[in-house]
């Protein structure tokens, strides 16, 4: 290697280094939150991150527990979900899929370089193909919702899948970010044909705290 090509392998180097750090960093399990009570007084903290509470304290009466959630904060979103969920991110490319998993309810975030009416519909082609039915015809509900004062689309549909399973699926289309569609995509389970309570209380706590 002559000596003139070393800088160029040192930027090289320097750019890998980059690109995976803000891989990691945008694939992370958020923390959980914490809630530090002080003589009555709550503070909201990160799990293991130091924090700096302002004042003296001194002689003072000490509480702390788990708030109970976490706060999902990549793409330009922010909501709370419940800390018990499972979390896993998958990056291909611009195309970014974040996977909130619980008992009953399941989210999708993602982030496309594709319409969302496509990625639904490619979607469920791939899980209709996989099914007991392949030839089997899904029909798309689409409508509308309120969230934060804008209007925005939603998708609702169900696959039957394996015997008498079926999968539901209401996704909300966000508005888009640097040129890259948005969407939360919500697994559902109905019980008695509503929806399970695991599902309601989830879907409130984003919603109640969605940012976008």
């Amino acid at each position: 290697m002559t000596q003139s090509c070393i800088p160029c392998l040192i930027l090289a180097l320097g750019c890998l280094l980059q690109f995976k750090t803000e891989i990691a960093a945008q694939t992370a399990e958020p923390a959980r939150v914490m809630i530090l009570t002080i003589d009555g007084k709550d503070h909201v903290l990160d799990e293991n991150k130091e924090t700096k509470i302002p004042g003296t304290i001194k002689d003072a009466n000490f509480l702390i527990h788990p708030a109970g959630y976490r706060v999902f904060n990549y793409s330009g979103l922010n909501f709370r979900y419940p800390d018990k969920m499972e979390f896993d991110a998958e990056h291909d490319g611009e195309n970014k899929t974040w996977s909130l998993n619980g008992n009953d309810a399941d989210l999708d975030v993602l982030v496309l370089d594709a319409n969302p009416d496509l990625y639904i519909k490619s979607s469920i082609d791939m899980n209709v193909e996989i099914s007991d039915t392949p030839d089997q015809e899904v029909k798309i509900k689409k409508g509308k919702r309120k969230v934060n004062g804008i209007e925005l689309r939603t998708y609702e549909y169900s696959i039957p899948f394996y015997e008498d399973s079926l999968i539901h699926v209401w996704a909300i289309e966000l508005p888009s970010r640097n040129g890259r569609s948005r969407l939360l995509s919500f697994g559902r389970e109905y019980e008695n044909g509503k929806l399970a309570e695991e599902c309601r209380q989830f879907e409130k706590m984003v919603f109640d705290s969605l940012k976008f």
